[in-house]
């Protein structure tokens, strides 16, 4: 896990679609099948670097389609005060990735228990794919 952690921590993931397309594979599945645990993911979520953030989020896309929508969860609860374009879109996607393909209800709990900290981005990407009277519910929160 190394190599992929220190591509990271080192800078060299630095644009959006380097992080999306690596981060679910050199990070997320690997702590998945190993069971090496989230402590990297945490270290990515807290970090100030806006690649390293969304790198921890997109992380948990691998979770997400192996049926647990734990690890996306905490994402983007871990980053509901962060405003930044790019952090946002990724917290919404993987938050909207829970509902498509795990749990609605579990999108819905999730989103009527934050939609008022969270910022619009998020809010729009993940409540994309339900119907629009929730949608216009979850965004007068």
């Amino acid at each position: 896990m190394t190599g992929a952690a220190d591509d990271v921590r080192a800078g060299r993931v630095d644009n959006w679609d380097l992080v999306d397309v690596s981060a679910e594979w050199l990070v997320g599945e690997h702590l998945r099948t190993s069971g090496a645990g989230a402590g990297l993911v945490e270290e990515l979520l807290a970090d100030p670097d806006l690649w390293r953030r969304r790198a921890g989020i997109m992380a948990s896309f691998a979770d997400t389609k192996a049926g647990d929508p734990g690890p996306a969860l905490a994402a983007a609860t871990a980053v509901l005060d962060d405003r930044r374009d790019l952090v946002q879109k990724a917290a919404g996607w993987m938050l909207r990735e829970v509902g498509k393909r795990v749990d609605r209800q579990v999108l819905v709990d999730f989103l009527l228990a934050h939609a008022s900290r969270m910022g619009r981005t998020a809010l729009s990407y993940a409540t994309e794919h339900l119907d629009a009277d929730l949608r216009a519910r979850l965004r007068a929160r």
